[in-house]
């Protein structure tokens, strides 16, 4: 630092913080809670905590893979993610560890020949022990053993060790059904303070410095106890940020589309944060929750129409399926006056009607017990969130600042500019933000609390339109001329 006298001789100049601040803007990523193949994984992500994923393969070297999305559900989230919509990223909660979810197992296998023998046994390699006889093969140098696409590949290095072409495997593999509605949903560690499950949602911004959009369970959240849990973690999530969460109805239970009005409201999925959505849908063999298709729609949608900013509604947007059905390969056809009656009930539906399958539906879960614009349309509840989400952000950096008039026009002048953008982009029909005094009592204001108020309009989706047609006899005339 350099040395100063007081005495001021000369010309100097200072630096003076810029009045409008640039917003720090979301991308809203999609937070899957599930259980994952970690046996399989190169390298292992942590149990019960959040994981960023970019790309597939990044997700299966943390956690694995398997074409079983029942007993693995974020390979359905991963696969629809990255492959069938190609977005990023995406955040995963992992509840399965092998170390605790598993059984002893064995199997003699013969190996005659010389090609690897697949195995599709969920098998645990670092308790694997083979054996020929009564001599235990070593790992490396007799035989080799590692997970190639989610299924273990064995190869025998040392034929000389085999005795009678066979070998003994002895094991703990893998077992998903020990996985509890409670694991799911989670909670907080007494002794460790760790989260666990859906608890997680607080950990994600903390760690990953992101703020998640949409929440998923896939084939879990049709328990209605995880669905509750999930519609009440969305909210306010570290204090300060919301989101919504997509589920499933049951498809195994809820086998007609009449049949969705009473499921949904005697489980209480009525709420202006949840999607809720019937039926399943497939694509060739393999079938996926609508929920979860739902979620990396809304992503895709968000990044190709409105550059982040979710103001354009997913519904009537094509999903990646060729058919809806039940849980057990039923296949459902909705005609658009029954897609429309699950509409009118606040469920969201799969429709074949023009240019292929789409996503059917802008109501959240609310409607029709709510018919209030700003809680009944789902783009418009998630730009709200995606307005005061960014605004926490963007303006957290001020907190214990001065509360002085350079602050409030600071803060006035920058959040004007921002909505103007908006406005120009056509995300919102358009905005304002004003500091008032009526607003702000005295005794608020000592005690150092400021409060803004922003009017916003904002983009409804055309979810109607009419054309009225008259037969003009008039027209007659034309005969004439």
């Amino acid at each position: 630092m350099a040395i100063e006298s007081g005495f001021k001789h000369g010309v100097a100049y200072n630096e003076i913080p810029t009045r409008i601040v640039a917003p720090i803007t979301t991308a809203n990523p999609v937070l899957a809670i599930g259980t994952a193949p970690l046996h399989s994984a190169s390298n292992p992500a942590p149990v019960n905590e959040p994981v960023l994923c970019s790309s597939f393969s990044e997700f299966v070297m943390q956690f694995g893979w398997s074409d079983d999305f029942d007993k693995y559900t974020l390979c359905e989230a991963a696969y629809v993610t990255f492959q069938l919509f190609n977005v990023s990223p995406l955040i995963c909660v992992n509840v399965l560890d092998p170390a605790t979810h598993s059984k002893t197992g064995t199997k003699t296998l013969n190996v005659a020949g010389t090609a690897p023998i697949k195995i599709t046994t969920p098998i645990i390699l670092s308790t694997l022990v083979v054996k020929s006889g009564e001599q235990t093969l070593v790992n490396g140098t007799d035989y080799s053993a590692a997970y190639d696409d989610g299924v273990l590949v064995l190869t025998i290095k040392q034929r000389n060790k085999i005795t009678n072409d066979s070998v003994t495997l002895t094991y703990k593999e893998v077992d998903t059904s020990l996985i509890t509605t409670a694991e799911i949903i989670g909670g907080v560690d007494a002794e460790t303070g760790r989260s666990r499950g859906i608890e997680c949602i607080e950990d994600v911004y903390p760690k990953l410095a992101m703020v998640p959009g949409c929440l998923i369970a896939p084939k879990y959240s049709t328990d209605s106890e995880v669905a509750a849990i999930m519609k009440s973690k969305v909210v306010s999530i570290n204090g300060c940020f919301n989101a919504i969460c997509a589920v499933d109805l049951d498809t195994a239970t809820v086998i007609k589309y009449t049949d969705c009005n009473a499921v949904k409201n005697n489980n209480n999925l009525v709420d202006n944060n949840t999607l809720v959505c019937w039926p399943q849908v497939n694509l060739g063999e393999k079938k996926y929750h609508l929920a979860t298709q739902a979620a990396a729609l809304m992503c895709q949608v968000d990044y190709e129409q409105g550059d982040n900013i979710p103001f354009v509604s997913p519904s009537n947007h094509n999903i990646q399926c060729d058919g809806a059905c039940l849980k057990d390969g039923t296949p459902i056809y909705l005609s658009k006056a029954q897609a429309n009656y699950l509409n009118g009930i606040g469920i969201v539906t799969a429709l074949n009607f023009s240019g292929g399958w789409k996503l059917w539906g802008n109501r959240t879960a609310i409607y029709p017990s709510s018919t209030d614009p700003k809680d009944v349309f789902l783009c418009v509840r998630r730009m709200i969130q995606y307005l005061g989400n960014s605004l926490v952000l963007t303006y957290f950096a001020k907190t214990d600042a001065p509360l002085n008039k350079r602050l409030i026009t600071t803060i006035t002048d920058s959040v004007q500019i921002w909505l103007n953008g908006l406005a120009a982009q056509g995300a919102i029909l358009g905005g304002e933000i004003s500091f008032d005094e009526e607003d702000n009592a005295l005794t608020d204001l000592i005690d150092g609390s400021i409060r803004f108020k922003l009017n916003i309009g904002f983009v409804v989706p055309a979810e109607y339109i009419q054309f009225d047609l008259e037969f003009d006899t008039s027209y007659f005339q034309t005969l004439f001329s």
